[in-house]
């Protein structure tokens, strides 16, 4: 008799070490092909976007976009012009956990014929918390944000 319940504990024992390997193998293989099951990419503008306001109130010069690269909210900004006292507005893509960056570079032409760059970043930090760097090639100009509205004006 107890033979058989040695037979049996070893049997039980055994159940289990296939129950633990099986599950380590499921972990492994969730890890490796999870992502890829139905070919979706990481799509973060699922979580949404936040609106940003760039204001041009460099009196009688214009902002020209030469370059828009980020997070941007689909479709794409397309290259704009920014008259004196107007303004351009751009949603950026939010995602939980994620920072997510928009950048607009505009260039600002001067009459004596030189210009200065104007160089913004959205920044979003995992949801609505928001921050802005703004940085001008140009003694000029100067820049100030509030909440999520960036004002470009002269500095003289």
């Amino acid at each position: 008799m107890d033979r058989k319940k040695l037979e049996i504990s070893r049997f039980r024992d055994s159940s289990l070490g296939i129950i633990l390997v099986l599950f380590i193998l499921l972990v492994i293989v969730t890890q490796v092909f999870g992502n890829s099951v139905g070919n979706e990419p990481d799509n973060i503008s699922s979580a949404g976007s936040v609106s940003f306001n760039v204001y041009n109130e460099i009196t009688f010069l214009s902002m020209e976009s030469t370059s828009l690269t980020g997070n941007f909210e689909s479709p794409s900004p397309l290259p704009h012009i920014i008259p004196p006292g107007s303004y351009y507005n751009f949603q950026v893509n939010t995602a939980v956990f994620k920072k997510t960056t928009g950048t607009a570079v505009y260039r600002v032409n001067i009459p004596t014929g030189s210009y200065t760059t104007v160089t913004i970043k959205m920044n979003l930090y995992g949801g609505p918390y928001s921050s802005t760097d703004v940085s001008i090639s140009s003694d000029f100009l100067d820049s100030s944000s509030r909440h999520n509205d960036i004002t470009i004006f002269r500095s003289l």
